[in-house]
């Protein structure tokens, strides 16, 4: 293969989905911009990933905006509070299990087991 003939191949290689900025067959329409502040250092790495990918800087942040996934996890979070709280809540209950008369305390000690046991199952399910 020529150099010359070998320069136009690499010229003619379209990705699938893209060629000449239209996306399926419509005219892309970008109006929308988003400024991003980076450091020199930032910019020069970003710039370097682009390259080695040969996309320009828009189309590798185009590319990560959109195969990037965000998990929201506060509702698991709020959910490991409560149950944190209700253990802590179950550990006071068992220390003043004491200050009752034995039967007594033999009664709301096998309730807080129960209730721990209950608690934990539901933590094990969780994960």
């Amino acid at each position: 293969m020529t150099p010359q003939t070998r320069a136009s191949a690499l010229r003619k290689q379209v990705l699938p989905d893209r060629y000449h900025g239209r996306v399926g067959g419509k005219a892309a329409k970008r109006t929308k911009a988003l400024s991003l502040r980076l450091t020199a250092e930032e910019h020069a790495a970003l710039a370097a990933k682009a390259k080695s990918a040969g996309v320009s800087i828009n189309d590798l942040l185009r590319q990560l905006i959109q195969q990037s996934r965000i998990y929201n996890h506060r509702g698991q979070e709020r959910w490991y509070a409560v149950l944190l709280s209700l253990r802590a809540h179950l550990a006071t209950l068992s220390d003043k299990a004491a200050e009752y008369g034995p039967a007594n305390a033999a009664v709301l000690l096998a309730y807080v087991a129960a209730i721990a046991r209950h608690l934990e199952g539901i933590t094990h399910d969780a994960r």
